[in-house]
């Protein structure tokens, strides 16, 4: 099932909802959105699209793995979405797109992807983001990053 739900994804099948992250957009299928995600299932409930709450513009590059990570709610998407995060260069006025991440899984009720990014997260702390990265623990009510 998982297969056919990204293979309908990434060949745009079914996909009648468009899913915005800043000025990025997605195409994905309405009703397995709205299984997957109570916020999708909110957002759907008051509108024709979903804007996922702009958290900082470091994941707009990143909102296809995000879409297939939303379409099945898999480990395997989820940790792909993680590790692209790592390989993604953050713009000079925002935050890396792990912490983006973190916050967005956060305002989007998205618990799994939000423990999964803090635990990576609590495993690259050093004296270089450390200060930064007590603000996402106040943030977050997070004491595993303080």
């Amino acid at each position: 099932a998982r297969q056919r739900v990204l293979a309908a994804v990434a060949a745009g099948r079914h996909c009648d909802v468009v899913v915005r992250y800043g000025a990025a957009t997605e195409r994905a299928p309405r009703q397995i959105l709205e299984a997957q995600s109570k916020f999708c299932a909110a957002a759907l409930a008051h509108d024709t699209d979903i804007a996922l709450p702009h958290c900082g513009s470091s994941v707009e590059p990143l909102l296809r793995e995000l879409v297939a990570y939303l379409a099945t709610r898999d480990a395997r998407e989820r940790e792909a979405l993680l590790d692209a995060c790592y390989d993604a260069p953050a713009p000079c006025e925002d935050e890396p797109a792990p912490v983006t991440i973190a916050r967005l899984a956060d305002a989007a009720l998205l618990e799994d992807l939000r423990e999964a990014a803090l635990r990576r997260l609590t495993g690259c702390v050093d004296a270089g983001c450390a200060a930064s990265l007590l603000g996402v623990a106040r943030d977050l009510g997070d004491d595993r990053l303080r």
